[in-house]
């Protein structure tokens, strides 16, 4: 269509789980994710069919784990679910 593709991919490591954390600041360096209508990523749409393009390779949450190593088993802890 002529149009001017102006995208990269890049790897981004969100520091806390807040939301919206990583499309608002990509947005305010003038860099907003292709798809997302809310912050002005509008590059290469329709060529994505509309859809945000933000995705995850690896997800970790921290969650309550029963029983730790060489404990009685009802010991509580929190560990890494990855």
């Amino acid at each position: 269509n002529g149009a001017a593709r102006n995208i990269t991919r890049v790897q981004l490591e969100p520091r806390t789980g807040r939301g919206h954390q990583l499309r608002l600041h990509m947005a305010s360096i003038g860099h907003p994710i292709v798809g997302d209508d809310m912050h002005g990523g509008r590059a290469g749409v329709p060529e994505n069919g509309g859809r945000l393009c933000l995705h995850a390779s690896k997800l970790s949450v921290d969650a309550w784990c029963k029983g730790m190593e060489g404990g009685s088993g009802d010991e509580h802890r929190i560990c890494r679910v990855e």
